[in-house]
């Protein structure tokens, strides 16, 4: 049994991916280490987040846009080239978690900066709440229990970041907000179906 109630449809999820195996079969057939790549990603999460706190939103956006791009391409390129390990896998997701730190704290600033101390708050329970996500899926799937999907993912999380950079400061204190209730929605929602899963085995 797996859990795939994710907000966006599988069928759009397969669709986006597709449009960047172009890219990662060329990248893979250059011999590219996607280990790189996923340091490439994170990096650029890193420079976001300090775009961010410098009030640079739109750049900022764009930058989230771009390490979300390298996401998708690293997974890819290890799989067109035959390169999946386990340390990779590893690797990849507690660099995931990084990234997420990285503009997550540099949207905090960005809001305690401007006085909005609530704001700035509510951004650190977001990303909490994001961790939380991504944790609850590591700890279930550490237990047999394959918990593949959820509510609101990284991917969602992303794209309202993003978004929220691109069309403004105002936006984007709209979307830490949903971001902070969602989040934690998720993963208590993960850890039910969970127990739920625990109940049908």
């Amino acid at each position: 049994m797996g859990i795939t109630d994710s907000i966006t449809p599988k069928s759009f999820k397969e669709k986006f991916l597709n449009l960047f195996i172009p890219v990662s079969g060329f990248l893979s057939k250059k011999r590219v280490n996607p280990n790189i790549i996923t340091f490439l990603g994170t990096l650029i999460s890193l420079f976001a987040g300090f775009l961010f706190y410098l009030g640079h939103t739109l750049l900022a956006g764009l930058s989230v846009i771009l390490s979300g791009f390298m996401d998708i391409i690293d997974g890819q390129v290890a799989k067109l080239s035959g390169k999946e390990t386990r340390f990779g896998g590893v690797l990849d997701s507690s660099l995931d978690r990084y990234s997420e730190i990285f503009i997550y704290i540099g949207i905090s600033f960005l809001f305690f900066k401007r006085g909005d101390e609530l704001t700035s708050f509510v951004t650190i329970l977001a990303l909490i709440g994001s961790m939380l996500v991504s944790y609850v899926k590591a700890r279930a799937e550490g237990a047999g229990i394959p918990l593949r999907s959820g509510f609101f993912q990284r991917a969602e999380r992303f794209f309202f970041i993003s978004s929220g950079g691109i069309l403004g400061v105002e936006i984007l204190k709209i979307f830490m907000y949903i971001i902070a209730l969602v989040s934690h929605i998720t993963a208590i929602q993960r850890i039910v179906m969970a127990k739920i899963y625990v109940k049908e085995d």
